[in-house]
Order: structure tokens, then C-alpha cells, then sequence
């Protein structure tokens, strides 16, 4: 396996600033935190900004991720990843790549991300990307 994984899931206009993969990460084979762990997050960071548009005021969460993968089954457990959205929140501006063991990068392409009902319930529903 080895291969590394990244989404960066911001939620403004926020310039995608891929940060550098150490070798290190590269060459991980096990995880540091839970020895049978499929995949294990290496950093998660989230930038919280207050704003004032159109009127309203708004809070942005820009989420910024590195997973690593160990096990086939983390490949298939991580390799679609959900993001809920209840009421009038909004999800944009979604991007991600995979950096293979070989340090071989796979850009997430635009096509591959869609909006879906994720439950749906008698006056309730969660909608997701």
C-alpha cells in the first residue's frame, strides 16, 4: 500500500497551498498511533474566519487534511469521502490529490465530485459532496 492521501476541503475562495510531503511520510509503512489502524490522519488543520457579505454574517471553515494509507481495506474505506451538509450550510471549492509511495501525484478531478441525499426522513435531510 503506502500510498498517501490529502483533501483539502475549503469553504471560501481560499488559494490551495499544497504543503510538502516529507520523505518520511512517504516511506511510513505503519501506523504511529493505533499499530492496526487501515489508514491514520497525519495532520488535520481548520481555519475558522468570520465574515460579513451580502448582508449576512458568515462563518467559513476551511479544513485542510493528510491521511495515510496502510491496508487495502483503508484504500477502499477512504478512497470516497463524504461530506454532510444539513440546512442552508454550503460545501465549494473542493480539491484533493493522492501522492502514491513513488511520490507520483493524482489531482482529484472536478468530475469526481457530486452532491447526493445522504438520509432522507420525514421532514429531514442531509445532504452531502
Amino acid at each position: 500500500m503506502g500510498s498517501l492521501s490529502l483533501w483539502l476541503v475549503p469553504l471560501s475562495a481560499w488559494a490551495v497551498d499544497w504543503r510538502p510531503v516529507s520523505p518520511e511520510e512517504l516511506r511510513q509503512k505503519t501506523p504511529k498511533v493505533e499499530p492496526n489502524a487501515d489508514a491514520e490522519v497525519i495532520f488535520w488543520d481548520v481555519k475558522i474566519e468570520d465574515r460579513y457579505a451580502a448582508g449576512d454574517f458568515l462563518m467559513v471553515l476551511n479544513h485542510y487534511l493528510r491521511a495515510k494509507i496502510f491496508t487495502d481495506r483503508g484504500k477502499e474505506k477512504f478512497s470516497t469521502v463524504e461530506i454532510e451538509r444539513f440546512g442552508k450550510r454550503r460545501i465549494g471549492d473542493i480539491r484533493g490529490r493522492t501522492i502514491k509511495a513513488d511520490g507520483t501525484i493524482i489531482d482529484l478531478k472536478k468530475d469526481s465530485i457530486f452532491e447526493r441525499d445522504i438520509v432522507k426522513a420525514k421532514g429531514f435531510k442531509a445532504r452531502g459532496v
